[in-house]
């Protein structure tokens, strides 16, 4: 007896000093129920890779993919992108520095698994062009990152498709070869262009082409192997003009002239544009059933004439890009006039104006970041209408006016060149912020066919502001200055494998 009741005083003794400390936790708890307690302020932060496909400069065009260890602190209104310069490494796909036969390469986009999810494991890329005019194939393919920094190129090729005939009157037939004509500067001489965009799906890679007449590829991811692709036996092919007349957007009324291409594909006279269209660039949405693409259309191109018009956005269902036939109904949005503004005006032999480049779906699908050279463009994903628009007024959900999208704090302010371009954007992992991919010029470097620099900056989405400063990424290898190196690294498309961490 003795026993339990020692035991009941030690129980009885527990409960009472258990019940002062409930006493205080609820006396606490009751006061800030009834005088508020202000609570440590929650930051979110961002901490990963980024990895930048680099473009042409006088060591050798392209030929790798630059790899960045980076944090993210938007609460950090200077500096948000730390870009850790003892981290920086590259993926070699072709050749070495130096060597001249190496091809740009734009386009990067993460593989898929079956089950949707990103396959960080694999980085699919395409080539943008070879240089000189005796190459008429371009790479296509990915990399296996499993054993990074050790890793294995899967390299196919694919024909360049050149229009045989055009409407130029001064003879140019292929926009490749218009724009190596008045933008020397920006794309040599003589040279073809081809892919610069993609979309994605666990079955397929589907990337775009920067050709005239544009098209975008359907390539079962399985068909990567190696081989030397066909079109029509290995993968499938839609051209621009194709879904035009599926929208019933032949403009030019009366006129029944065809053009064929040079894998001998007869188009209407439509798949020019009307005025002409000139690239093409998308991405996929995050469930991959979607296909979103932008283009240009063109007031001329001409030399007194070479100045970027309005944009055209289309959203395609994927699976009709796969077995071909589009159709009105598989146009699943449009917005055929966004109202776009040029740019500095210069003599420079230059491409001028707001020119659609790579863009990318926020992970939640509810925004599409578009690239637009001089500015920033966000399209609501819904039905294609602009949420921060060519000119910076897209009302927010407030209904506060937006922030000027060309007003990007770096400093150098913006403008096709003598400023910044922006080449591609992608999302954080949570939707929050956007991520660009910038190269930044003065007139007389790129006068000179260099750049300054290349660098990501910070976009606060709902706020619809930047944040802070450019941050330089292929600087940090690649000499800025001309004498160095002839210019820094240019560079394009953008991919990030990102972890979020809430403090």
């Amino acid at each position: 007896m003795k026993r339990s009741i020692r035991v009941m005083l030690l129980v009885l003794a527990v409960a009472v000093v258990g019940g002062i400390l409930l006493s205080g936790c609820g006396s606490s708890s009751s006061s800030s129920s009834s005088s508020p307690v202000v609570s440590g302020t929650t930051t979110t932060t961002y901490s990963g890779t980024l990895y930048m496909a680099s473009g042409a400069d006088t060591l050798g065009p392209g030929g790798h993919i630059g790899v960045f260890s980076v944090t993210i602190d938007p609460s950090n209104t200077t500096n948000p992108i730390q870009v850790d310069a003892n981290s920086v490494n590259k993926i070699q796909l072709f050749g070495t520095p130096g060597n001249m036969t190496a091809p740009m390469i734009h386009d990067v986009r993460f593989g898929v698994n079956s089950d949707g999810t990103t396959n960080y494991n694999k980085i699919y890329y395409s080539g943008m062009m070879s240089v000189g005019t005796a190459t008429t194939v371009v790479p296509i393919g990915y990399v296996d990152m499993t054993n990074y920094p050790i890793t294995t190129t899967h390299n196919s090729t694919i024909d360049f498709d050149n229009t045989a005939t055009g409407p130029f009157s001064n003879g140019m037939d292929t926009i490749a070869y218009a724009l190596s004509q008045i933008a020397p500067n920006e794309f040599g001489t003589g040279t073809r262009i081809d892919y610069c965009a993609s979309g994605m799906n666990a079955n397929y890679y589907f990337p775009m082409s920067m050709s005239f007449p544009a098209y975008i590829d359907a390539i079962p991811v399985a068909n990567l192997d190696g081989r030397h692709l066909v079109k029509g036996t290995d993968f499938k092919r839609t051209y621009i003009g194709q879904i035009d007349d599926a929208m019933n957007l032949s403009l030019w009324t009366g006129v029944t002239t065809t053009i064929t291409t040079q894998d001998g594909t007869v188009l209407p006279l439509n798949a020019l544009g009307v005025p002409p269209l000139a690239f093409i660039h998308g991405a996929s949405s995050p469930d991959g059933t979607k296909i979103y693409m932008s283009t240009n259309q063109m007031a001329g191109l001409t030399e007194a004439n070479n100045t970027a018009g309005n944009l055209r956005a289309y959203m395609i269902n994927a699976s009709k890009l796969v077995s071909g036939g589009v159709t009105t109904n598989d146009v699943l949005a449009k917005n055929i006039s966004i109202a776009v503004a040029s740019s500095n005006s210069t003599t420079l032999g230059d491409l001028e104006g707001t020119i659609a480049y790579r863009a990318s779906f926020t992970p939640n699908g509810q925004y599409i970041l578009q690239s637009g050279s001089d500015r920033l463009i966000i399209l609501k994903a819904s039905d294609l209408t602009e949420y921060v628009d060519s000119s910076g007024t897209g009302a927010n959900p407030s209904g506060a006016s937006a922030a000027k999208t060309t007003a990007i704090a770096s400093g150098l302010g913006a403008g096709t060149f003598g400023g910044i371009e922006v080449h591609d954007v992608i999302a954080t992992p949570d939707s929050r912020y956007a991520i660009l991919s910038l190269r930044y010029y003065t007139d007389a470097l790129h006068a000179s066919g260099g750049i300054k620099n290349s660098g990501v900056q910070l976009y606060d989405i709902a706020n619809k502001t930047f944040i802070g400063k450019v941050a330089t990424t292929c600087g940090l290898c690649h000499a800025s200055s001309p004498a160095a190196d002839g210019n820094s690294r240019d560079t394009c498309g953008l991919i990030s494998h990102l972890t979020v961490t809430t403090h």
